[in-house]
Formats: C-alpha cells, structure tokens, sequence
C-alpha cells in the first residue's frame, strides 16, 4: 500500500515539474447552471435550454430521474422531464457531481485507483 501511494506522489510531483499537471476548470455548462439556480426569477426553460447545450449532463440527469431513488410511474423521456422531476436544489447538486466526475477523470490507473466513485444521494 505504501509503495502505491509513493507511486502515486512520484507521479504528481513529476506532472508538476515539467509542467503537465493541469487543473481542469469546470465547464460553462456548471457555471450557467449555478447562476440561473441562484436567480430566483429562473425559468424551467432557460435551466433545460442550458443544460441541453452538454449531452453528457442531459444524459445523466434523465437516467438518474429515471433511477430508482426518484422514479416514477411515468419515465422520463427529455431533460425538461429530468429537471422537473428531480428539482433546482437535486439538480444543482447532480450538474456538480457529474461534472466533477468528468473534470478528474485521470488516464493513469494509480491515480483512478484513488478517485472516488459518483454517489447520488436525495436530499429531503
């Protein structure tokens, strides 16, 4: 385990000396949906038409809609059923979650190793 973990700090500190240690910025998508959330004359249209700009986020919104923490009877077929369904406050916390998710996305497996899995949790 000790060897892992100096595997995996050689590793970093290598990236920062020659400079390819790059701290990913989150992406537009987040940050539109951060401040549309935080504006409490939103509308449900502008939160779906932002969030239908990133297929990745649209996708993962209507699967977890659909989950079995917030299904219903009715599955949901598109983002706007998504965003009703889970709710601003849900939906800031998963637009979050996903896009971190995808942000450290690592190619090296020691590094992946230590990457915590996404876990999606309702809040009440």
């Amino acid at each position: 385990m000790m060897t892992e973990h100096q595997a995996l700090l050689d590793e970093v500190v290598a990236a920062i000396d020659n400079d390819s240690l790059v701290l990913p910025t989150l992406p537009d998508v987040a940050i539109k949906i951060q401040d549309l959330i935080d504006d409490p004359n939103v509308s449900a249209d502008q939160i779906v038409q932002i969030l239908s700009s990133d297929p990745l986020i649209s996708a993962q919104l209507i699967k977890t809609a659909n989950s079995a923490l917030f299904a219903d009877k009715v599955q949901v077929e598109n983002v706007r059923g998504a965003v009703t369904r889970l709710g601003y406050r849900q939906l800031r916390n998963l637009v979050m979650t996903i896009t971190m998710k995808k942000m450290f996305y690592a190619k090296n497996s020691i590094i992946n190793k230590y990457r915590a899995p996404l876990k999606i949790t309702r809040n009440k």
